[in-house]
Formats: structure tokens, sequence, C-alpha cells
């Protein structure tokens, strides 16, 4: 009998590479997919064909504006459940992938069995984290990306058992066949014969990327790529300096085109909450998948995992010149960080970690 999966998605796909993995990695091991998601980019489409038997797509855009996200949660939930009548997928399994799906899907969710993956901790939205609750006690399984953060939400909870582990790892290390834009291809020429400190993700003032800024400001050998979506505070921190450089937010995997150029790869949070100190950022895995060493801050979820595996620095991002100090050090000593970052990536074995989601489809 055929092992038979429903991912429902409020937003893109592609705006969660984690959830692209998941996708890819249940699919090789044989379950079939049917994935109704909100919207998605046009260029993600063939990656979401190839590995899905069906997909739905809601053709709902995503919210700008805190009026706009309760509309657009409300037209998820009308039609997510709409959907779900029409093709007859009461009695399926759900994979949920996000709290926000997963609240916007609301009270009758409880109702299905459904996996729940929890990729934050939600300690800064106690709302979020109360309504979670009732619905992690109803889940068949709870999946989270990092053992710290399980065993703090089996403690919040007071679950029966702890969420299993699903690092925030790509499937395999990529093979960077695509071709970046045009406008990419030109920021990528201007900034030639310097060394890149790179950072891709979120580009907000929890990430805490002024320091680093001020440090690079310091460094004319180097540039810092701040790659991701356009904000106000990336407009903030390109005024620091010329050697600050914005490369617009790239479909993954096409991103890491340019992050395998990087020389040192950036890794920021402040220290405003649980789920910053104890992040579980991709960016580890991508980074590591093309041994780019890494420079983090020192929070326990960055400097345990980072300087363990002697894959790069941790420091003080109040401290400027020690920020300059770890980035010359990491300069001078490239090859072994690189060597250690690059080995890194084979410490885990991810269809080992999503046997337990396959497991728990036969089982039913």
């Amino acid at each position: 009998m055929a092992k038979e999966l429903v991912i429902v998605q409020k937003t893109k796909v592609s705006s969660f590479p984690p959830l692209m993995t998941t996708i890819e990695a249940l699919s090789r091991l044989g379950v079939e997919i049917t994935l109704i998601c909100g919207n998605e980019l046009e260029e993600n489409m063939d990656f979401l064909y190839k590995y899905c038997k069906k997909v739905i797509m809601l053709n709902i855009p995503d919210a700008k504006s805190k009026i706009e996200k309760v509309l657009v949660w409300s037209k998820i939930r009308y039609y997510v459940w709409k959907t779900i009548r029409k093709e007859g997928l009461m009695k399926h399994t759900f994979y949920i992938p996000t709290a926000d799906t997963l609240l916007a899907m609301g009270p009758r969710t409880k109702r299905l069995h459904y996996i729940l993956n929890l990729y934050e901790l939600f300690d800064g939205t106690p709302m979020y984290l109360k309504n979670l609750k009732e619905y992690a006690l109803k889940a068949s399984l709870i999946t989270c990306p990092d053992l710290t953060r399980a065993h703090i939400f089996r403690v919040w909870w007071k679950l029966p058992k702890t969420p299993t582990v699903i690092p925030n790892r790509p499937l395999e290390r990529p093979t960077l066949n695509g071709t970046l834009p045009k406008n990419v291809v030109d920021i990528i020429e201007q900034i030639k014969g310097k060394k890149i400190i790179h950072y891709q993700g979120l580009i907000t003032p929890d990430r805490d990327l002024e320091p680093i800024c001020n440090a690079v400001k310091e460094l004319p050998d180097f540039v810092l790529i701040l790659m991701g979506k356009e904000t106000d505070y990336l407009k903030q921190l390109l005024s620091i300096s010329n050697n600050i450089i914005y490369v617009p937010f790239l479909v993954p995997p096409t991103h890491l085109i340019v992050t395998k150029m990087a020389s040192i790869g950036l890794l920021s949070y402040d220290h405003s909450c649980l789920n910053n100190i104890f992040c579980a950022p991709n960016k580890i895995w991508e980074y590591s998948s093309l041994g780019v060493p890494m420079l983090g801050n020192d929070i326990p979820g960055l400097k345990n995992v980072i300087e363990p595996a002697k894959m790069g620095l941790c420091v003080d991002y109040a401290d400027v010149e020690q920020i300059k100090k770890c980035i010359t050090s990491i300069n001078n000593n490239y090859e072994l960080y690189a060597n250690n970052s690059y080995a890194y990536f084979d410490s885990v074995s991810m269809s080992d970690m999503f046997t337990p989601i396959v497991l728990s489809l036969i089982h039913i």
C-alpha cells in the first residue's frame, strides 16, 4: 500500500528551504505527496511537480500587513478546508510545516491525523505558544530542527515524549547548475578581487548586523554581502559603508551560487528571546555543504555547533575589534576551517532523520 501524505503550506514552499528538503526526501523514500499551498513562484513549480503527486495552488497572495494577515488567514482557512473536502482527504495523514499554517487552518485541524513541524520556539509571541500547545498534544508526531528546542517544547507543554529532531540540512550537497540573474552577475562583477563575508536570510533588527557592518567598514580587503528580501533595516545597514553590498532574494537553490563565492559565512542573532539564542539555522548546513568557514556571535545555538566542529569562530558582537580579529584569524587559517566545515555536512544522514515520518505513515 502506497504511503500517502498531504502537506499544507499557507505561503510559498520556496520561502522555506527545509520544507523543500522535506518534500524531496519523503518523495525519494516512496511517499506520495499531495501539496496544498497558498501560492508559489513560477520558477519553483518544476520542483514541486517533480516531487509531488499532486499540487493544488490556492492562489492566495502573502500578507503585507497585519490587517492583510487577518484576511489572508481567513481565506486560507476557507479554501484549505474546501479543498480537503473536495479532494476527499479527511482520512489522510497531514504534515503541517509551519505554526502559521496550523493556526490559520484553525480548530478543525484537531479532527485530522497530523504531523506537526515547528521551526521556531515562539517565546517572543506568547499567544502563539498558548494556542499551539493544544495542537501539539493532539499531533501524532512533532518534529523540530534541534535537540535543545525539542526538550524545551517537551518541558513547556508537558509532552509525553520528546519531539523528533530533523535538522535544517539540505538533502545533498548542491550541484549549482543554475544561472544567476544578470543584475546579480553585475553586482558580483563589481566586487571582483574582494574577499566576501556573506550573510543570507532575514535582514531584520533581531539579526544584529550593525557590528559586523562596522567591522567590515575597517577591513578594506573584504566586502559584506547581504542577501535576502529588502527591508528598512537593510537601508540602514547599507548606509554604514560602501563595502556593504545588497544582493536581492534568490529562489533556492540558486542563492547557493552566491554563497559558494564566500570566504566567510555569517550567522547572527540578538539576545531578545530563546528562539534566537537557541537558534537552529539552515544556514549552518548550507555553508557547510559548500565548505564555507563561519563566523557567528557567541550564543549557544551557534557556539555549541561551530566551535566544537572547528569550522569557524564565535565572538561577542558587541566588540567590533574582536570581530575584526576573528575575521582575520579565519582568513589566516582558511584551509583548516573550510575543510572542517565541509566535513561537518556528512555528520548527519538525512534519510535516517526522515524515517520516523515514514514509519508513522506505515503504522496508521
